[in-house]
């Protein structure tokens, strides 16, 4: 497992922006790499703004799954339902859209989209879309009444569904 701090987060320098943290995940991605842990043997795992920044790299270096944990169809959907002037939103967004929805139906792996009913950061419905969207959706786990920081997440629920997306991965591959 590696888990990463992004630049800006977790007391990081820098400013985090769209390319910036995909360059930070294919860095990454690299040094597993390096030690022997092929992309096609790995599964990427995002949580909220790392469902985009994991999606971006799997567009480019697939993986031989994904996880994604309260996803968003795209950064500038989430902005639009804090402050309803999409132009606006987009404006100061800049170039920072994360377009998850449009990204994920272009790969072909297995795909596990969890999240939770009551999310106040990003809307259960866009989650939806991208479990949706997925073109090889494995499992969609729906937690009724989960918020976006509940402390559940850090619990069974995650792992257990990376387990059982690893489980087939093996049975698959050997």
């Amino acid at each position: 497992m590696l888990m990463l701090g992004y630049r800006g987060y977790s007391r990081n320098p820098g400013t985090p922006t769209e390319a910036g943290l995909v360059k930070d995940a294919l860095a990454a991605q690299r040094e597993l790499a390096a030690r022997g842990f092929a992309a096609a043997s790995t599964i990427y795992v995002g949580e909220s703004i790392g469902t985009g920044v994991v999606t971006g790299l799997a567009v480019t270096t697939p993986p031989g799954g994904l996880v994604l944990r309260s996803p968003f169809t795209s950064l500038w959907d989430v902005g639009a339902t804090m402050i309803p002037i999409s132009p606006l939103v987009r404006f100061i967004m800049n170039r920072n859209e994360f377009p998850v929805e449009r990204q994920i139906a272009l790969l072909t792996v297995p795909v596990t989209v969890i999240h939770g009913t009551a999310d106040e950061v990003v809307p259960s419905a866009q989650s939806v879309r991208v479990a949706q969207a997925a073109s090889n959706l494995f499992e969609e786990v729906v937690i009724e009444g989960a918020r976006h920081n509940d402390a559940l997440w850090l619990g069974p629920i995650v792992i257990e569904a990376i387990e059982r997306l690893a489980d087939t991965l093996i049975k698959r591959h050997g």
